[in-house]
């Protein structure tokens, strides 16, 4: 059972911690540019999980962050790549909102996640979730 009782997962993808570095004044200091995380589309709607960012490698941290987002308010998802820290990063982006509201969700995952990803976009697309999409049907990868 995940939310409400009955409720099925049907895709998955996560992320893991992930770091590198970034320069500020003279010296490198790590920075966490993921943290563990989880998103899973089911029957009824979405739901992501993700840790709350370390401040710096191997801290315990106790925040969680949970957003549960309803079906109707997708407008668009595509897969991308950010780079950040020295290193690249896919993420799935949707846009979520209602009537002229409407903002980036950003979603990273591991790599190994990649064909879930592709396959979760597809998903969307075919669904009818993202039925206000100007591209509805397509996964579009681009480069951020």
């Amino acid at each position: 059972m995940l939310i409400v009782k009955g409720e099925q997962p049907i895709h998955l993808v996560g992320s893991s911690e992930t770091w590198g570095m970034e320069k500020r004044g003279w010296k490198k200091v790590p920075i966490c540019l993921t943290a563990n995380g989880i998103f899973v589309a089911t029957h009824l709607g979405f739901l992501y999980a993700v840790d709350e960012p370390p401040l710096k490698p191997g801290m315990v941290n106790f925040g969680i962050n949970v957003s549960c987002i309803p079906p109707e308010v997708i407008k668009s998802t595509i897969l991308l790549e950010k780079g950040a820290g020295g290193n690249s990063l896919p993420f799935l982006r949707m846009e979520i909102g209602r009537n002229l509201a409407s903002l980036y969700f950003d979603i990273p995952f591991s790599g190994e996640c990649s064909k879930a990803a592709g396959g979760l976009v597809r998903y969307l697309n075919e669904s009818g979730s993202t039925r206000n999409s100007p591209n509805p049907g397509r996964c579009m990868v681009e480069m951020a």
